[in-house]
Formats: structure tokens, C-alpha cells, sequence
């Protein structure tokens, strides 16, 4: 602590990464978020941002501790943003991650608890991290519950938060930067240029808050447009394609795909390289 004689005003408190020490400048010792904001950098986490006219103000995020400090003894109750929950496994029975563009289904359902209420119930999520292949950008997302000891939360109550975040989960001292808040009259937040691919794009929404506002049920949805090429081949396709190598496996090729009556239907249904099997691939087995 800086005494009050020896004080500067261009601080509040500061510490250093993964480090035991943490200093404050004269009464700021004495402030609850102060203490939280600077032990969270002594445990890893990097600040939380929000985007605000147009540009990232690094300490916007008012969901959580890692954003602004308040000159407080006792308030605000709050804790921290779903990308920092993530970082930790303080809430590993109820965090998850999910791949967009990883198997065949293109769209899931989740529903969401507080931290506040880790562990009250099964098969729900405290925070889920959208993993982003092809960049080093990741999202994750939260229900940020306004009640027990993050009553005080400044901003997003009783709402979905969708976060950015660069770097993989663990890294230590890397920003978030809120991108979205979800409440019932702002339902959805859609992801554009998905892992890279101008084509796709990534939409969470809001369903429901139900449970005496406990619970927040999410859709994640993928979305690939056709371009006009693809579109005019799709009409003029009527015979098989003899390169496809469906995920990768050689073998998995129109022949494959009509090899069972039982799975052609299945198949025919996929998409390879965000091409239809039956109007782009296998024209000929799939008609």
C-alpha cells in the first residue's frame, strides 16, 4: 500500500501475473474490487474489455471484476466473466467446448446456470468455449445471474454474454472483450467469417430464461452460404464426382456413400467442403 503522503493520483492498484504481490494506492487498499481485480491478475487473468463506439475499452466489461474498479469497501458482489471462468477449473463439471464446424450437426442446444448455482444442477453449463480453427480467436459464452454473491453485477444481469478472447484458454494475462449481451428482447448475436471462411457464419441465441431465472436455454447455429458457382453446378449435376475423399478418408467416396441403404439417405444429406453430397458430389447415387 502507498501511503496517503506518498500517493500519486495517476493509479489506482497494480500487480504482476502469476505473482504473490499486489499494490494499492492509498485508500484503494481498503476497495473490494480493487483487491478482486489485482488477486486476478495474481492468479492469471488479463483484463476485460467491451467494444464501445467503434472501439475496445479495455476495462468495459462491468459483468464481472476484471473490467473496472470500484471505491467501495463492501460492493459490488460479483465475480467474474464466462473466457475467465473458462481459464479456470473451479466450474469444470458444468464448462464445455463445442466446434462449430466439427461433425455434422449444425446446430445445438444448451442451457446455461449462473456460477451461482454450480453444481444445483445436471447436464447444464456454467460457461462453453466456441473453439475458432484458423485463427487464434476463440468465444465463449455465460449466463451472467444476478443473485447470491454476484448480486451486484454492473451490467448484463440476468443475460447471455458472448466474449472474445486471443490465445488458448490457459493463457495467462490474455484481455476478453465482451461482444454481445443476449437478453429476451435482443435474442441473438451472429458470428461472421467463421475460422476464416467468408461463407460462414455463427449465431447464438437466446430461447428462454425459465426456472425462476435460473436457467437461460441457447441455440448455436452454423450457417454456410452456397456462392452462385456452386448454386449453378448444384442444377447441372447429374453424374458422380469421382474426388471425393469424404473427411479426409480416401475410401469415404460416392461408393461409399450408396454402399448402405440404411446410411445412403444420411450421407446423401452431408456436405463436403461446403458442397452438397447430393447436388455437387454424388449426383448420380444420391438422386
Amino acid at each position: 500500500m502507498v501511503p496517503p503522503k506518498k500517493k500519486s493520483k495517476n493509479w489506482v492498484a497494480y500487480a504482476y501475473l502469476n505473482s504473490k504481490e499486489s499494490f494499492y494506492n492509498d485508500k484503494w487498499c481498503g476497495s473490494l474490487s480493487a483487491l478482486t481485480h489485482e488477486v486476478g491478475h495474481s492468479i492469471g487473468f488479463g483484463h476485460s474489455g467491451e467494444i464501445e463506439n467503434g472501439s475496445i475499452n479495455k476495462y468495459g466489461d462491468q459483468s464481472g471484476m476484471m473490467g473496472y474498479s470500484y471505491n467501495n469497501r463492501f460492493i459490488p458482489r460479483m465475480c467474474f466473466n464466462a473466457a475467465k471462468n473458462y481459464q479456470t477449473n473451479w466450474f469444470r463439471k458444468q464448462k464445455a467446448y463445442y466446434d462449430p464446424m466439427n461433425g455434422d450437426t449444425t446446430k445445438v442446444t444448451a442451457v446455461m446456470n449462473g456460477i451461482v448455482d454450480y453444481t444445483k444442477y445436471t447436464n447444464k453449463y456454467v460457461t462453453i468455449r466456441l473453439i475458432q480453427k484458423g485463427t487464434d480467436k476463440d468465444f465463449y459464452i455465460g449466463y451472467n445471474r444476478k443473485k447470491s454473491y454476484n448480486t451486484d453485477t454492473q451490467e448484463s444481469q440476468d443475460s447471455i454474454t458472448i466474449l472474445e478472447k486471443n490465445g488458448s484458454p490457459g493463457l495467462v494475462g490474455a484481455s476478453s472483450t465482451k461482444v454481445a449481451t443476449l437478453t429476451l428482447s435482443t435474442k441473438s448475436y451472429t458470428i461472421n467469417n467463421w475460422g476464416g471462411d467468408s461463407t460462414v457464419s455463427v449465431v447464438v441465441k437466446l430461447e428462454s430464461i425459465t426456472n425462476n431465472n435460473d436457467d437461460a436455454k441457447i441455440t448455436i447455429t452454423t450457417n454456410k452460404s452456397i456462392s452462385p458457382t456452386e448454386q449453378m453446378i448444384a442444377t447441372t449435376c447429374t453424374t458422380d464426382t469421382d474426388t471425393l475423399t469424404y473427411r479426409g478418408v480416401s475410401s469415404w467416396n460416392c461408393e461409399w456413400v450408396g454402399s448402405s441403404n440404411n446410411k445412403r439417405r444420411r450421407r446423401c444429406n452431408k456436405s463436403h467442403e461446403g458442397k452438397s453430397i447430393t447436388n455437387y458430389w454424388c449426383c448420380a447415387t444420391c438422386k
